[in-house]
């Protein structure tokens, strides 16, 4: 019938197990040979975890206990900064004892170190470490070795400003996108020299860069290229007299010529002054950096660092071992002197 309720109890009897999970999960031995607090990563960590650069410094950055953003001068658990952590390739020292941390490049960080495709293992003790390492810290890397099969890989990384957004003060000034283009390339190999004795695994690791930077200055607005500085609050004094001047304005007549020349040189302002006497920052560029007559405004920028690694093993009938690291590479920085 229309709109009738039907009650229907349905019973539900409960069958027999057939399947069973079980859990369990023993406590964490507490190491007694050694009272250091290490973090291990090993190679699949290094080679799936996102590195800008492709070097080990974001795995220090965020190791647990650091307290510095200067990967090559780590504070871990506490060690000072200048001489505070030791660091070691395959048991060997790799350590710029006048800066008193890692050997790095100084725009490039970390990049003297082994490329990431040629490491193995890659340990942080961040406290106690042990007698062996001069530092309250160590970091050490142990590189990888060949083996009886020839293994090898590429790879190409691009990053270009086609795929990059405007940046906020270039935005605001009406500027586009600044060139921007990055490549990271390389290749390992590895194999057998001797099978069963001798293995070598070697990579090439480059990185070229170039790039315009957006920054933002302060210059003369036009009144004040003039000797007008009327919009200044404080009262402008002839040099020569000592009186002020009426208005704060300078007579053309006492411009220096040499100032008038310099002044050729210098953009105008294309922003509207973040103080109201004009002196705050009022215009915006893209270019690597502001020199004393500024029209560097719009120079190029690059970096070039290449990486060359080769480490060879030999096994012993003693069952021991010798290796022989051969570890090369270069950094440079490119900014062409000329003016615009």
């Amino acid at each position: 019938m229309l709109n009738q309720t039907v009650r229907t109890d349905i019973r539900l009897d409960p069958g027999g197990v057939e399947q069973s999970v079980t859990v369990t999960a023993a406590p964490p031995v507490i190491p007694s040979d050694s009272s250091s607090i290490s973090t291990n990563v090993d190679r699949h960590a290094v080679a799936s975890l996102p590195l800008n650069g492709r070097t080990l410094d974001r795995l220090i950055l965020i190791a647990a206990g650091n307290t510095s953003d200067w990967s090559s001068n780590p504070k871990l658990g506490g060690a000072t900064h200048w001489g505070g952590s030791f660091f070691t390739i395959d048991g060997v020292a790799f350590n710029d004892m006048g800066n008193g941390g890692a050997s790095y490049s100084l725009r490039n960080a970390l990049s003297t170190t082994p490329s990431i495709d040629t490491i193995k293992e890659f340990k942080i003790e961040s406290n106690n470490a042990k007698a062996e390492h001069e530092g309250a810290a160590a970091i050490s890397i142990i590189t990888k070795s060949g083996s009886n099969e020839f293994h090898g890989s590429l790879f190409e990384f691009n990053r270009n400003s086609m795929f990059g957004a405007t940046e906020f003060f270039a935005n605001a000034a009406g500027l586009g996108r600044p060139p921007y283009n990055r490549n990271e390339f390389g290749a390992s190999a590895g194999g057998p020299v001797i099978r069963h004795k001798t293995f070598f695994f070697g990579s090439y690791e480059g990185l070229r860069e170039r790039t315009q930077r957006t920054r933002s200055f302060a210059y003369p607005t036009p009144e004040m290229r003039a000797g007008d500085f009327s919009r200044f609050t404080a009262a402008i004094r002839d040099g020569l007299t000592g009186t002020t001047l009426p208005g704060n304005i300078i007579p053309a007549s006492r411009l220096d010529p040499r100032a008038l020349t310099i002044q050729k040189y210098q953009p105008l302002p294309n922003l509207p002054s973040t103080r109201p006497d004009g002196t705050g920052v009022n215009y915006t560029g893209i270019g690597p950096s502001c020199r004393m007559c500024s029209g560097f405004h719009s120079l190029d920028f690059g970096r070039d660092s290449c990486r060359f690694p080769v480490p060879i093993d030999h096994v012993w009938r003693s069952s021991g071992s010798s290796q022989f690291l051969y570890l090369t590479g270069w950094s440079s920085r490119r900014r062409p002197a000329r003016l615009t």
